[in-house]
């Protein structure tokens, strides 16, 4: 299993319009173009004094908690959580053990009062749930999380889960070994898996893009300046260093032919370029390569 956390909306949000609607319309219908319901027995609410078959009053239930913050100024983020579990190819999971996935992953994640919807998606090879989930508390009016590097809280309860139900096992931050005292889960680096073969084709073993570059990349449906940096540009920087009498102005000629400039940032480094209209754009120099100081 491997779970993610999703945009926490499908639309722009605009003034007066209910936070929680486009994505609770989204995990209610199939991703697949054609506007399909799930089938409701295949969904699901959490905490909510409404059911699958009236969503309208459920998105109402979640706004309104949602709005008690807001009023009171005690917090003025998104109360939006998406959250994504997804199972291997193969494995077919129950509504009943997708409902215990969720509340499982839910109460990991210190959000198990959470008001929620959820619903399975079966748009592609695998089976996965999409949940709707308000960060505030219905009755007490705070918010319950997530808590911070939720993604290694919801991978090792991923972990958790193929041993409770028998899922097929999968590979992230933490890893099942079987040893013999049974199985156990462990943490291990990217450099681990790797050394390890237990890396999936695929998976980026080079360095990550940033959350930033990520979302421009979803918004623009084109690959971001700091992925496009990481090909020829730091091929180039890679060969200019492999060169033992390199010197700065060797390196700055080797990015030169991309548009792009070295210079320092903080007690760091950063390569940019600039467009015709005064824009720049600008990526760690670490994001060109892991084995380049910062």
């Amino acid at each position: 299993m491997l779970g993610k956390v999703g945009k926490s909306r499908v639309g722009a949000k605009s003034a007066g319009k209910s936070s929680f609607a486009d994505l609770v319309n989204y995990v209610a219908r199939e991703a697949d173009g054609k506007g399909r319901e799930v089938d409701k027995e295949e969904m699901g609410v959490l905490n909510l004094n409404a059911d699958v078959e009236d969503l309208e009053l459920a998105i109402k239930q979640m706004d309104m908690a949602a709005a008690k913050t807001a009023k009171n100024g005690k917090f003025k983020g998104d109360p939006v959580y998406h959250l994504i579990l997804s199972w291997q190819e193969g494995d077919k999971p129950t509504p009943k053990q997708v409902e215990e996935s969720v509340k499982y992953t839910l109460k990991a994640l210190g959000m198990e009062e959470c008001q929620a919807v959820w619903a399975i998606h079966h748009d592609t090879d695998n089976d996965h749930v999409h949940i709707a989930v308000n960060r505030v508390h219905p009755e007490k009016g705070i918010v319950m999380g997530p808590p911070r590097r939720d993604y290694h809280v919801i991978d090792k309860t991923m972990r958790e889960l193929e041993l409770i139900h028998g899922f097929r096992r999968d590979n992230g931050p933490y890893v099942t070994l079987d040893t013999e005292n049974g199985p156990q889960i462990v943490r291990m680096s990217r450099k681990e898996r790797a050394e390890k073969g237990l890396l999936k084709h695929g998976d980026e073993i080079g360095p990550r893009t940033t959350p930033a570059a990520k979302a421009a990349e979803r918004s623009q449906g084109a690959p971001s300046f700091q992925e496009w940096a990481q090909g020829e540009p730091a091929n180039a920087l890679r060969n200019a260093l492999n060169h033992p009498d390199a010197i700065w102005h060797d390196l700055h000629d080797a990015v030169a032919p991309y548009g792009m400039v070295i210079q320092t940032k903080g007690i760091g480094m950063v390569v940019t370029t600039e467009f015709g209209n005064g824009c720049v754009l600008s990526c760690p120099i670490s994001k060109l390569d892991r084995n380049f100081t910062n």
